[in-house]
């Protein structure tokens, strides 16, 4: 099974009802292994394969939801899914969303909303460092690359890709419901249509509301460290000591330095989910890197289309804050 501390419940082929004590039991278990992948230095994964078995994970979150983890999760992001029609109940497909905070407020609602609604267990492509986390795993999670996507696709998986990457969850308010450009699985390489078309399944767009209100990034302060750090350098020296080359390592590496004012915060999230795009309708049998770069600008115009009638539907604060602000700049 796939994780040891809870074996006991996932025993059970068909869900059970857990009774209050079993619920905190659960709880307290799920949240020992977060601390303990997290915190234990000497920590090493037990699962090795790339991902779980969705069966595994359906026990999995049968589990969860019923915890006071998940009560506190929903009161904390509430999700409304539009269009749910256009999930598929069976075979693969890649979903793909706006990103639109560091703290999975945008994504785990969706992640969430579509299991409750379809039953359905979603592979969320991520970080490498999801491949040292047994938690993520055994909910759906599992290190983002090309290959990894086409496995699942041809699995018949629903995945889900972000790919406006750290870009995107960071970006200042002011870019807030705007589309970013390809981040997470390389501009130029534009592996996730690539995924969709070696696999020959469909992309559904969905666009993301309310998330962007969970945090408040007032601006990318990457530069603005980088020319502190030279000029700290060019007066002592500080690039030439132990701590200075890693704090440099660190900037260089940092794709955004984002200016956060707030911790996550409370919102309501709206999923608006759009019809299935066939990549490979549009692609044909042999596509140039400008045939996938053309199909990309068709999946992000959809996407920020669907994120537009969202916000026409139910404005939130900031595009409010940014249309009343439009008006003076205009």
């Amino acid at each position: 099974m796939p994780m040891n501390y809870i074996d006991l419940f996932l025993k059970d082929k068909q869900p059970r009802k857990l009774s209050r004590l079993e619920q905190l039991i659960v709880a307290h278990s799920v949240m020992k292994e977060i601390f303990t992948e997290v915190l234990d230095t000497k920590y090493e994964p037990r699962l090795n394969e790339l991902y779980c078995d969705e069966e595994k994970i359906i026990q999995m979150l049968d589990l969860i939801v019923q915890t006071p983890i998940y009560r506190g999760f929903q009161w904390m992001y509430g999700i409304d899914l539009h269009n749910v029609e256009n999930i598929p109940n069976r075979g693969g497909a890649m979903l793909v969303s706006n990103h639109a905070t560091p703290y999975l407020g945008d994504v785990a609602p969706l992640y969430f909303g579509i299991f409750e609604k379809r039953r359905r267990a979603i592979y969320g492509l991520g970080h490498k460092l999801l491949k040292k986390s047994d938690f993520i795993k055994t909910i759906g999670g599992t290190f983002g690359t090309r290959d990894t996507a086409v496995k699942l696709l041809e699995d018949d998986k629903l995945t889900l890709v972000c790919p406006g990457g750290i870009m995107d969850a960071c970006k200042p308010w002011y870019h807030c419901y705007k589309v970013r450009p390809v981040e997470g699985f390389s501009d130029s390489g534009l592996g996730y249509l690539k995924a969709a078309y070696m696999a020959k399944k469909p992309i559904i767009p969905v666009g993301n509301i309310g998330a962007e209100e969970s945090i408040l990034i007032l601006a990318d302060i990457k530069e603005p460290i980088g020319r502190f750090l030279r000029y700290m350098d060019d007066k002592i020296h500080f690039g030439d000591t132990v701590r200075g080359k890693t704090i440099f390592h660190l900037w260089e590496s940092a794709k955004i330095i984002p200016l956060a004012v707030t911790p996550p915060m409370r919102t309501k999230v709206d999923a608006y989910i759009g019809n299935p795009i066939d990549v490979n309708y549009f692609l044909g049998s042999n596509p140039s890197q400008g045939d996938f770069a053309e199909v990309n600008r068709i999946v992000m115009a959809q996407l920020q289309s669907l994120i537009d009638v969202g916000l026409k539907e139910k404005p939130t604060l900031i595009s409010r804050i940014k249309r009343e602000i439009g008006k003076y700049v205009e």
